[in-house]
């Protein structure tokens, strides 16, 4: 499994155990993989994913009987589920496919039980690397020929994924296409201002996610220091690096004013 689902699928099984009986959210799930997997580990999980044209992942879904099951199908933006369902929600790289994130969000957090938690992987504005073509900062580029330009200039220089055989100027126009019409882009103040006003309290989770990275890998950078400024730099090279890890918690209704002020929550 790619090591994002595997972080997930650890945190889920740690909340868990610390709070039996919890139900699971995997949102924006596609194939389902990681819904199956979850299951297979003694999860009590379930999918949802609207599963938008810019990607055919439905397809492996039906072809593995879980849609319809264990997988459910987004009308609109709808979560399919009573409020207050979920204890925990997961989002792998999500949000960025999400035109308006407001309404998504707040849906999350009426599935959500209060004191429910979610926990999103998706990149900002912010981050370097471009992970759905391989160019970075192509997305912090304005659309026309410097764009353009610059996207050819880096296929010719070998960047670039799923290229099948196509020519620089080829797939840089189809690639930059699919980016315009299925990716957004938000700063991260933005985000931050959504998730708070839908009653979310934020935090960062970016050092906790690449101390398991690290911790997967094999390079030689698996103990390293716990403490505040280490965990700050961690939070800051993975945002510029890959893109935010967020843990948000459903603040109750007669505490949302307070939502804004507090970012500081305590990892599952």
């Amino acid at each position: 499994m790619h090591p994002n689902h595997e972080y997930l699928l650890d945190v889920a099984s740690g909340f868990t155990s610390t709070n039996p009986g919890c139900s699971i959210l995997d949102f924006g799930c596609g194939t389902g993989a990681t819904v199956v997997e979850g299951r297979r580990r003694g999860l009590d999980i379930v999918g949802v994913d609207r599963f938008y044209e810019g990607a055919s992942r439905k397809t492996d879904a039906l072809r593995s009987g879980v849609l319809g099951t264990s997988v459910l199908e987004m009308a609109d933006d709808h979560i399919p589920f009573p409020d207050d369902t979920f204890d925990f929600v997961m989002a792998n790289e999500v949000f960025e496919h999400v035109e308006h994130l407001t309404p998504v969000v707040h849906d999350i957090g009426r599935v959500l039980k209060p004191e429910g938690t979610m926990i999103a992987i998706f990149p900002s504005r912010e981050v370097i690397r471009e992970g759905h073509i391989g160019i970075p900062l192509v997305h912090r580029l304005p659309r026309g020929r410097l764009r353009l330009g610059f996207t050819e200039l880096m296929a010719l220089l070998g960047l670039g994924y799923h290229r099948q055989g196509r020519s620089a100027t080829e797939w840089s126009r189809a690639e930059l296409e699919w980016l315009d019409r299925f990716v957004y882009y938000r700063p991260t103040y933005e985000i931050y201002r959504i998730m708070e006003r839908q009653g979310f309290r934020v935090t960062h989770s970016e050092h906790r996610y690449l101390r398991y990275r690290l911790s997967k890998s094999r390079l030689p950078l698996k103990r390293i220091p716990r403490n505040p400024i280490v965990d700050h730099a961690l939070d800051l090279t993975c945002r510029l690096a890959l893109g935010l890890v967020l843990t948000c918690v459903r603040v109750p209704a007669n505490d949302g004013a307070k939502a804004a002020s507090k970012r500081e929550v305590t990892e599952p």
